[in-house]
């Protein structure tokens, strides 16, 4: 029996206790964590969310299940920050006991994640991959998520060509792209043939000098090269047409974290939290929040950036501005704001002039959304 065979109309029904259940205080020593969906978590932020916890208190009961195989002690289903933040605080922890299954759980969790935007792309691969193992087919998580084969294989594979090491590694750990259709591309150029992973790591040797490098279309001419080189027909030139926003795109919507921890996005977008969204955000704030080592890699990939805007031509660069706007190197918000602050400081700037603490007031100068 699912949730909608309970009579649960939608996810929020399951997520917040309704009228009349029966909220009770939990020993949070009491209560475990299943493995979740999310792996990459803030601890700084925790303590922060622990903190407001402690002046307010708990205003909402989490969501916990008994755990099945230990009587007396419950699993989370939804609140696990309330948890965490209840045992640094030493309080009891306010909570509604469902009989929930744990595939149940693992469907509210998916949901609730997808549902915000919450999850990278390596999360939701890797999510895909541990479940289809658990049910023994695509088509089973298909039917349990809702979500077709094709969206879920492409995930899955992109996950893979993360493990797998090698350029699509490379690409998604420096924080060139985060786009699934991107990165599974570059893995099945690299993975086709001795040519193909040749090509692809040329193609990251191109980007790294090069960071405003159409990267979707250079795979396309880099995999017809290979096929040549393999003996096999060019693919056919492709018909233009207007990008409609998906998933996956590149251009971002809304400040998301990167497809994985430690990458240059996840970095970048660490420091847009701290320095634009958070109230009294100060340079000193974000570089503490992501330590020298991870100074030293933006400030490496943001010079880049400034470097590229310092040669570009006057005849050029507006040109470079609406394209790298277009196709979401340059953004409003995230790591996007960041390349664009870099590139046009570098434009107006000198040649060795690149100072991180000005690409980061520039962007701290410029009005959050909302």
């Amino acid at each position: 029996m699912g949730l909608r065979d309970k009579g649960v109309r939608s996810l929020a029904d399951y997520q917040e206790a309704q009228p009349g259940e029966l909220i009770e205080e939990i020993d949070p020593a009491l209560v475990d964590e299943a493995p979740q969906i999310r792996t990459v978590f803030n601890p700084e932020r925790d303590a922060e969310f622990a903190e407001i916890l402690k002046r307010q208190g708990q205003q909402s009961a989490v969501i916990l299940r008994p755990n099945p195989e230990q009587r007396g002690r419950y699993i989370v289903v939804y609140g696990h920050r309330r948890r965490r933040a209840c045992i640094a605080n030493q309080t009891m922890l306010k909570a509604v006991i469902r009989n929930i299954t744990a595939e149940e759980a693992w469907v509210i969790q998916w949901s609730e994640n997808i549902d915000r935007e919450n999850l990278t792309a390596l999360e939701i691969g890797r999510a895909i991959q541990s479940k289809q193992e658990e049910l023994g087919s695509l088509s089973a998580v298909s039917e349990l998520t809702g979500r077709t084969i094709a969206w879920l294989s492409k995930y899955r594979r992109f996950a893979e060509a993360y493990d797998a090491e090698g350029p699509a590694h490379d690409l998604i750990d420096s924080g060139v792209t985060v786009s699934v259709d991107t990165v599974t591309e570059v893995y099945s150029l690299q993975t086709r043939s001795e040519a193909g992973a040749q090509a692809a790591a040329q193609l990251v040797e191109e980007v790294r000098a090069d960071p405003l490098i159409k990267v979707r279309d250079r795979v396309r001419e880099l995999s017809d090269d290979a096929k040549e080189q393999d003996g096999k027909p060019r693919s056919k030139p492709r018909k233009e047409k207007p990008e409609a926003p998906a998933d996956d795109a590149d251009t971002p919507r809304s400040p998301k974290p990167s497809a994985a921890p430690g990458s240059i996005n996840d970095l970048l977008m660490t420091v847009y939290m701290k320095l634009i969204e958070e109230k009294n955000g100060t340079v000193r704030k974000a570089m503490n929040a992501i330590g020298e080592e991870g100074k030293e890699k933006i400030e490496r990939a943001l010079k880049r950036f400034y470097s590229k805007g310092h040669t570009t031509t006057a005849a050029d660069y507006s040109s470079v501005v609406v394209a790298n706007l277009a196709d979401g190197t340059f953004g409003q918000d995230g790591a996007g704001l960041f390349h664009m602050i870099a590139f046009m400081e570098g434009k107006l700037g000198e040649k060795d002039g690149f100072e991180l603490s000005d690409i980061l007031n520039k962007a701290k100068a410029q009005p959050a959304d909302g």
